[in-house]
């Protein structure tokens, strides 16, 4: 069965409406994950030591996140959570680094983030669409990250949780 979705304009790009959030879970995956970033990637702005998260979208048209809800409490309304910030669009085929700490600063341009840090124990990840109340209307992108070790990555392999020695933020894994 084929999933629907709105598509509207936005200046010369298609952007894509998810109606359910449901859908999301078709197109969007988390690739990759860093709980524990020291030397690994630095913002636009050249801060280091910032977590991120890693945002895959297969859908044949681009997405935009911005106002979305991310979080790694399950045990907070969505509304609680933090929303993502900056410039939420990923397009057709992108690998999205979102930065996830409270105390980024000034977002550069093409950058997006959500203002909380990810939990070094590797929690869930949650992606909430903002009409969304219940914990229960919530998808799951990720059951854990698995445990933070400094400078290494976390994504799946085969269907397995895996530890990447050589992170790749923004790129295939």
């Amino acid at each position: 069965a084929s999933t629907a979705y709105s598509i509207f304009r936005q200046g010369d790009e298609d952007v894509a409406v998810l109606p359910q959030i449901a859908n999301a879970k078709d197109v969007l995956a988390i690739t990759e994950v860093m709980a524990s970033n020291g030397e690994t990637i630095a913002t636009a702005n050249g801060k280091k030591g910032l977590d991120w998260i890693e945002l895959h979208n297969t859908a044949p048209f681009a997405i935009d996140l911005t106002g979305w809800y991310l979080s790694d409490n399950p045990d907070k309304k969505p509304a609680k959570w933090k929303k993502i910030e900056g410039d939420g669009m990923i397009a057709s085929g992108e690998y999205k680094v979102v930065w996830a700490d409270k105390n980024y600063g000034d977002l550069a341009e093409g950058e997006a983030r959500t203002p909380t840090g990810l939990g070094a124990s590797g929690d869930p990840l949650f992606l909430a669409d903002p009409r969304t109340t219940k914990i229960s209307d919530a998808i799951v992108l990720m059951d854990s990250y698995g445990k933070a070790i400094k400078d290494v990555s976390t994504g799946f392999g085969d269907g397995s949780l895996v530890y990447y020695r050589e992170p790749t933020p923004g790129a295939p894994n």
